[in-house]
C-alpha cells in the first residue's frame, strides 16, 4: 500500500465549491467550503456571552468566509446584510450545509428568521 505524502495532501484540492442561483439578485454566487483553521474561527466568533450560539453571527460569518465569488470584505459584508432578510439568510444555509452542518441545524438556523430560507439539496461540486 502506498501512503500519502504531506506534499501530496497539502496539495489537494478538498475545499469544495458550489454555485447558488440568487434569482432575486438576477444571478449566480459561488461559495466555497472552510478550511479547519477557518471553521474554527468562525465557530469560536460566534457564541454569545452565555455560551450559545448565536445564529445570527454564524450566518454572518459563514456567509463572509464561504462567498468567494464575489470575494467580499467585512466592510461589504455591512451592505451585504442590508440586501432582503429570506435571501442573506437562504444564502448562509447553503453556506452551512456545505460545510458539513447537519440538515437539520441549517434548518434550525432558518428557521430563526421569519421569511426563513429554504435549502437547495445538491452535491457540491468538486
Amino acid at each position: 500500500m502506498d501512503y500519502l505524502s504531506l506534499d501530496q495532501i497539502l496539495s489537494a484540492e478538498d475545499l469544495p465549491t458550489k454555485d447558488i442561483e440568487i434569482p432575486e439578485w438576477g444571478g449566480v454566487v459561488k461559495i466555497q467550503g472552510l478550511s479547519k483553521a477557518k471553521a474554527d474561527k468562525v465557530s469560536l466568533e460566534c457564541f454569545d456571552d452565555d455560551g450559545e450560539v448565536d445564529t445570527a453571527k454564524l450566518q454572518v460569518q459563514m456567509v463572509l468566509h464561504c462567498l468567494v465569488e464575489p470575494k467580499i470584505t467585512e466592510a461589504e459584508l455591512t451592505l451585504l446584510v442590508e440586501k432582503k432578510a429570506s435571501v442573506f439568510n437562504r444564502l448562509a444555509v447553503e453556506c452551512m450545509a456545505h460545510n458539513g452542518s447537519t440538515e437539520e441545524v441549517a434548518e434550525q438556523s432558518a428557521a430563526t428568521f421569519p421569511e426563513g430560507a429554504e435549502l437547495q439539496h445538491e452535491q457540491p461540486e468538486d
